[in-house]
């Protein structure tokens, strides 16, 4: 007569029997999510930070007397998951004609700032915003804010050239002795192409145009460049010399004297 086997038995012999393949699944489940996480854990980077600083000028003298004095500093904090930018703008300038008493002919500023996905990758899907005033646009105060990417599509230790797309809203408060309708919110797409470049160890050239149309009228729009050639004195120090120029579309309906404003300065640049 065979002995019975009790149900609360059976089910431990059928455990038994599969805690190897248990095991297994386990072991297997526990490789594929290392198989996950090391790839992601090797590929961080620890953080790097770079500071810089540059200060410009450019003066004119004889018949007219004008002055021009630009800042700029910026913080950037970067590895291979997130890159964040904080950066601020100054440029101020006046001028005088003999027997006549200084006027200034510009004062403007903007704080920035971005962060960027995975910022070593081909593909950088990025955010942004900015806040800035303007005299000699007369803006009071114009912010924006949006989303975009980037297609970097050379990079070496020498060179690096990227474009990218973005969508924006911005708001722009003309200054109070302007008619209101130079007040507006509209969006705008952004584009903006940046190339940097290194003939040796001492002497590079960097470039940076943006080109921002309004969505709904390609008539309103902003464009920005800068251009510069910095020669290394030291290593962190260089001299600089730059051509910035800026176009607004609306300047002139706003109440300023042109819609272009452009600048050839000398200057120094500090990396920490």
């Amino acid at each position: 007569m065979k002995p019975r086997v009790s149900k609360d038995n059976a089910v431990r012999a059928a455990a038994g029997a599969n805690a190897p393949i248990v095991r297994r699944m386990v072991r297997f489940a526990a490789a594929c999510g290392l198989a996950v996480m090391v790839p992601a854990v090797a590929q961080a980077q620890p953080p790097d930070w770079k500071i810089e600083t540059e200060a410009n000028a450019s003066v004119f003298f004889g018949n007219s007397d004008q002055r021009v004095i630009a800042t700029r500093g910026e913080v950037v904090r970067v590895d291979s998951l997130l890159e964040v930018e904080a950066s601020m703008r100054f440029a101020y300038a006046d001028a005088a004609v003999r027997g006549e008493d200084r006027e200034v002919t510009k004062r403007s500023w903007i704080a920035a700032l971005s962060a960027d996905h995975r910022p070593y990758a081909r593909y950088t899907p990025f955010l942004f915003g900015s806040v800035e005033s303007s005299f000699e646009k007369r803006i009071t105060r114009r912010y924006s804010a949006g989303l975009g990417g980037k297609l970097t599509f050379a990079r070496t230790p020498r060179t690096e050239t990227s474009v990218s797309l973005a969508l924006v809203g911005e708001r722009t408060n003309a200054a109070a002795t302007i008619a209101p309708s130079g007040d507006g919110t509209l969006a705008r797409w952004s584009s903006r192409f940046k190339a940097r470049h290194a003939f040796d160890d001492r002497l590079s050239f960097t470039h940076e145009t943006y080109y921002r149309p309004s969505v709904r009228s390609a008539s309103d729009f902003n464009v920005a460049s800068s251009s510069a050639i910095a020669y290394q004195l030291r290593e962190s120090v260089s001299l600089t010399f730059s051509f910035v120029d800026s176009y607004d579309s609306e300047a002139r309906r706003r109440g300023a004297n042109s819609n272009n404003d452009g600048q050839i300065l000398a200057g120094v640049l500090a990396r920490f």
